[in-house]
């Protein structure tokens, strides 16, 4: 099996993305949900938008990262 490169996702840009994507919420529920503002929220959702969208067109792994 090859080793593929990795696209790195963070644990609060997957949650974001779960809540939004998956779960419907609008960012400012999301926002809620999560404790941080919307604006933080947006940011966190456009930076996972487009780590998976680079992951996917490059054929890359997705890791998301855990905090321990």
């Amino acid at each position: 099996m090859r080793m593929l490169a990795e696209e790195n996702l963070g644990q609060d840009e997957m949650e974001a993305v779960r809540l939004c994507d998956l779960e419907g919420l609008n960012m400012l529920s999301a926002a809620a949900k999560m404790k941080l503002s919307k604006s933080t929220v947006h940011r966190l959702l456009n930076a996972a938008h487009q780590k998976i969208a680079r992951a996917l067109i490059k054929g890359l792994a997705i890791r998301i990262e855990r905090d321990i």
